[in-house]
C-alpha cells in the first residue's frame, strides 16, 4: 500500500465499523495517522521512524449468528513484505491506535505467518474491542531503541519522551506523560528513576522545542491547528516524533510546564 494522501473525512476508506460513522466517530478522523502522517513525514528537520502501510479489509465474523461482528483482515504477503522493507525488529499497529501496555505484543521478531498473525491480530483486537475507534490500515513501523532508565507493567521501557502541545503556530506547553500514579513499575527504586528521567526530557525541551515548533507551523491549518505531539529519544541521542493527536482527543497530562 502506497503512503495514503487523504485529506478529507469524506476519502477516509476506513475498514471497521461496516455502517457509516456516528458525528462522534467522524470527529476521530484527523486523529488517524492517514491524516496526519504524511505531512508530518515531509518537515526537513522532524525525524520519523520508518513507516509502511498495509491495506485492511472489511470481515464478519461468525456472520448471521448472535455472535456476528465485524473486524478487518489483510493480506499476509503484502504484510510480510512491509515488514522486509522496515527489518527486524518491527513494531505494528493501526492507522488509529496504538498501546504502550501492548507493545510488546506488537513487536514482530521474525517473518513467520505464526508471528506476523500473533502481532496484527493483536493490534486489531487492541483497536477493535478496546479503543473502539475506526480504522483503516495496518501501519508497520521501524521498532525504536529508546533511552529508558526503568520499565513497567512487566517490562514496558519508560522512555526519555516529550509531549508539546500547540496551538495555531504556537508552542504552548510540554509535559513528560507519564503519571506516577497511574504506572506499576518494576522495581522498588523506580521513583528515583522516574525523576532521573523526567529530569532529562526536561533538559532537552530547548533542544526538541525548533523541533515541535517547525510542527506547529506545518499543521497550524489541519484539522482544528491545535495538536499533542509527542517527541522520544533513542539511546543514540536522536528525536523521533512518533505521535500526534489532536490535542481534544489527547490525554491530558498531569504536569504541564507553559511555555509561553
Amino acid at each position: 500500500m502506497d503512503q495514503p494522501t487523504t485529506r478529507t473525512i469524506d476519502e477516509w476508506d476506513y475498514a471497521v465499523p461496516d455502517r457509516k460513522l456516528t458525528d462522534s466517530e467522524k470527529k476521530r478522523f484527523s486523529g488517524t495517522m492517514e491524516y496526519w502522517y504524511p505531512p508530518l513525514s515531509k518537515i526537513s528537520n522532524v525525524k520519523t521512524p520508518q513507516t509502511e502501510w498495509v491495506n485492511l479489509k472489511t470481515v464478519k465474523i461468525e456472520p448471521g449468528t448472535i455472535h456476528e461482528m465485524t473486524s478487518a483482515t489483510y493480506d499476509m504477503e503484502e504484510l510480510r513484505e512491509a515488514v522486509k522493507r522496515i527489518g527486524l525488529p518491527a513494531f505494528i499497529r493501526t492507522d488509529m491506535t496504538s498501546s504502550i501496555k501492548e507493545s510488546d505484543t506488537m513487536k514482530i521478531e521474525s517473518l513467520s505467518q505464526t508471528e506476523l498473525q500473533k502481532c496484527a491480530g493483536q493490534a486489531i483486537k487492541y483497536n477493535r474491542n478496546w479503543a473502539e475507534v475506526p480504522f483503516s490500515s495496518l501501519v508497520v513501523r521501524e521498532w525504536l531503541d529508546i533511552e529508558h532508565y526503568f520499565t513497567v507493567w512487566g517490562g514496558k521501557k519508560v522512555g526519555v519522551e516529550i509531549r508539546f502541545f500547540t496551538s495555531g503556530s504556537t508552542v504552548e506547553s510540554w509535559c513528560f506523560d507519564w503519571n506516577p500514579e497511574e504506572i506499576r513499575p518494576d522495581t522498588n527504586n523506580w521513583k528515583e528513576d522516574y525523576q532521573k528521567t523526567k529530569d532529562i526530557a526536561k533538559e532537552n525541551v530547548e533542544e526538541v522545542l525548533p523541533k515541535a515548533q517547525a510542527v506547529a507551523n506545518k499543521f497550524k491549518d489541519y484539522g482544528t491547528g491545535s495538536w499533542s505531539v509527542d517527541f522520544v529519544r533513542t539511546t543514540n541521542g536522536e528525536w523521533y516524533c512518533t505521535d500526534m493527536a489532536p490535542r481534544k482527543q489527547s490525554q491530558v497530562c498531569h504536569e504541564p510546564f507553559t511555555l509561553v
